[in-house]
């Protein structure tokens, strides 16, 4: 058997609009946001998109396994801003015994972030896999929320650069502090062996928690502060 091939692959992406990538554990209604998408969703987001692509089969019996454990590196827009929004929403009542159930609006509010620059996501992948992958990169249209759209500009083979890239806290070995930059809770894979019933939930009734939280170093600094809003910088961790 031929000895297996990696390739670094780069997704640049721009922002449609405003987008808002929830940081796990926050409250629904009112929601707080990372400067990029986590690692787990960008993992979903692949799953999904090569489903759309290629069909739930192809992508369990091909795909999967690639996607569950291939090196992730998430580089943030150069700039962001992020504000806090009202968004109308609507609340679903169980009707108690003798009631119908009924449906309550209300208000939210929810950061999103406004993008200056692109996007770029980096995969390391098996090299026969790279048409796969080129493609459903290339189909990804949103991250976060729905309406949060994107749109890839290009992907090339390119090799990352992780001081410019999210990494996970219990990974900084860089000198001096993570002090300045921001850190927020994010969502991964809980590790390289789940299994692809433990990832689509309407499978099996009951099943063991297919993704963690950790805490996350993003290359970013606090430029300004407002009392509705920052703005955030793109840096470097020097080793």
């Amino acid at each position: 058997m031929a000895p297996t091939n990696f390739i670094w692959l780069s997704a640049e992406y721009n922002f449609a609009a405003m987008y808002s990538c929830r940081i796990p554990l926050t409250s629904i209604g009112s929601a707080t946001v990372m400067p990029a998408p986590g690692p787990a969703t960008v993992r979903l987001a692949l799953i999904r998109t090569g489903i759309e692509l290629f069909g739930i089969d192809y992508v369990r019996d091909k795909l999967f396994a690639t996607i569950r454990s291939t090196k992730i590196y998430i580089r943030p827009p150069e700039r962001i801003a992020i504000s806090n929004q009202l968004i109308r929403a609507y609340k679903y009542n169980a009707g108690r015994l003798g009631e119908e159930d009924s449906i309550q609006e209300t208000i939210t509010y929810r950061e999103f972030v406004h993008p200056m620059g692109t996007m770029f996501i980096y995969l390391q992948i098996p090299d026969v896999l790279e048409t796969d992958l080129n493609q459903i990169l290339k189909a990804i249209g949103y991250w976060g929320q729905s309406n949060s759209l994107a749109y890839c500009l290009n992907i090339r083979q390119t090799d990352p650069e992780p001081n410019e890239c999210a990494i996970p806290l219990r990974s900084f070995k860089l000198n001096g502090s993570v002090r300045n930059f921001f850190s927020c809770v994010t969502s991964e894979f809980r590790d390289e062996k789940v299994e692809w019933d433990e990832v689509m939930p309407f499978l099996q009734a009951t099943k063991p928690d297919a993704v963690r939280v950790e805490i996350y170093v993003w290359p970013m600094v606090i430029y300004q502060q407002h009392s509705n809003g920052k703005i955030l910088c793109r840096g470097t961790f020097e080793a």
